[in-house]
């Protein structure tokens, strides 16, 4: 296959795969500034957790447009809690990998 092909090929299957992604929007700011975090979607909510310095737990509601306040994660007030992976299992978050 000529490389002119190959790069047509490769064009169609992504003009393909964004359309059918979902559009990305604006939403409302986050009260605070952060880097170094990590975001995970549980129970039809954004949660936003850690990064550096002391930051609460913030999850975004779609359906009110708003920032929720979660307070500070267990054992993570007054340190840093940043450089991790989260993702929702069963009932809960699932935090890995973090330094404080």
């Amino acid at each position: 296959m000529s490389m002119r092909v190959s790069l047509l090929v490769v064009a169609v299957h992504l003009a393909v795969a964004f359309a059918a992604s979902p559009k990305l929007r604006n939403i409302a700011d986050m009260p605070d500034k952060r880097h170094e975090h990590a975001i995970c979607d549980f129970k039809g909510k954004i949660f936003v957790i850690g990064g550096r310095g002391t930051k609460k737990i913030r999850a975004y509601n779609d359906n009110s447009g708003k920032w929720e306040d979660y307070g500070f994660p267990p054992n993570s007030v007054g340190s840093n809690f940043h450089h991790f992976q989260c993702f929702s299992f069963n009932d809960g978050i699932v935090v890995g990998g973090a330094f404080r």
